[in-house]
């Protein structure tokens, strides 16, 4: 006997293009209070990223985050490679709900992230919990894939080209020099010199004009022009301080003329 119309499921409605909106606006305000609280350096270039990608671009400065807590949180290594395997899988098309994965997840479906990028990130600190990192040209290496791989990611994110990616790349790296060097026994000045000089060369190369897209990966560098100013003059104390109203301002004005 063929079943009624009446006993089957009513068909599913799409939902409403209002309620999809309204969804998304819930998802962005969630992640950037998140951000917030987190990584506030990336909250505010976050700002200044085009409205269409700023949710795709938080979604990736959250990962970054979570990704850097690993091998800090982790008690051995391998409780580490365990944490970065349940981020891989997400990548690789898992879609848990979390308040990071899921958007994350989203951005990817979406294709306003790239998933190489994704890995190579969780690469990088899979090496980190390989063991120490000894001598500045580890350090520089993990810097640059690391930090400088995240600006990269973001500028694909924003549509930045080949080149485009390669001076984001130097701006990022410039910044995880100067968070590092914020870090860094005061024993280890000689390297922490050669760092902070490697650092200035990368914002060198990489300063100047950026298109008005690019600003929410870009404007990391003025952030990191200030700190390694700070650093040479010794009037930063070891540690992370809070953002103080000249750091926004100038982030601000950067954004203004394009010029990082």
């Amino acid at each position: 006997m063929l079943p009624l119309a009446m006993d089957a499921p009513p068909p599913r409605q799409p939902e409403p293009a209002h309620d999809i909106a309204t969804n998304q606006q819930i998802g962005e305000a969630a992640l950037l209070a998140l951000l917030k609280r987190r990584d506030p350096d990336r909250l505010l270039v976050t700002l200044f990223a085009p409205p269409s990608r700023r949710l795709a671009l938080a979604a990736l400065y959250a990962f970054g985050h979570e990704l850097a807590r690993v091998p800090e949180m982790a008690s051995e290594p391998a409780l580490g490679l365990i944490r970065l395997q349940w981020w891989r899988e997400v990548t690789d098309g898992g879609r848990p709900r979390h308040e990071v994965a899921s958007p994350l997840g989203a951005a990817l479906d979406a294709s306003l992230l790239d998933a190489g990028d994704l890995r190579a990130l969780l690469a990088a600190r899979e090496e980190e919990l390989a063991g120490p990192l000894l001598g500045v040209a580890a350090w520089q290496a993990h810097i640059a894939a690391t930090e400088g791989a995240l600006a990269a990611a973001a500028g694909r994110a924003l549509g930045a080209t080949a080149p485009e990616r390669t001076r984001l790349a130097a701006l990022g790296t410039a910044y995880g020099v100067a968070r590092l060097l914020l870090r860094m026994e005061p024993s280890a000045r000689a390297e922490a010199a050669e760092l902070a000089t490697w650092g200035r060369r990368q914002l060198a190369s990489a300063g100047g004009r950026l298109p008005y897209p690019l600003l929410g990966a870009g404007l990391i560098g003025t952030l990191a022009r200030r700190d390694l100013h700070r650093l040479a003059r010794n009037r930063l104390e070891a540690g992370f301080s809070p953002r103080g109203l000249g750091d926004r301002l100038a982030v601000f004005a950067a954004a203004a003329i394009g010029r990082v």
